[in-house]
């Protein structure tokens, strides 16, 4: 039996959602030597 297509969905968005916040976490450490796009963006 194959698995349901929203199973898949939300795997997919869990892991996606580890990978940001490991992301923010790994930049937020670094936001004093480099800026990042987001903040570049939002800024001009």
């Amino acid at each position: 039996m194959t698995e349901p297509i929203w199973h898949v969905i939300l795997r997919y968005w869990r892991s996606s959602l580890q990978v940001g916040e490991i992301y923010t976490r790994t930049s937020g450490t670094m936001t004093g030597a480099i800026p990042s796009a987001g903040d570049l963006a939002g800024n001009q």
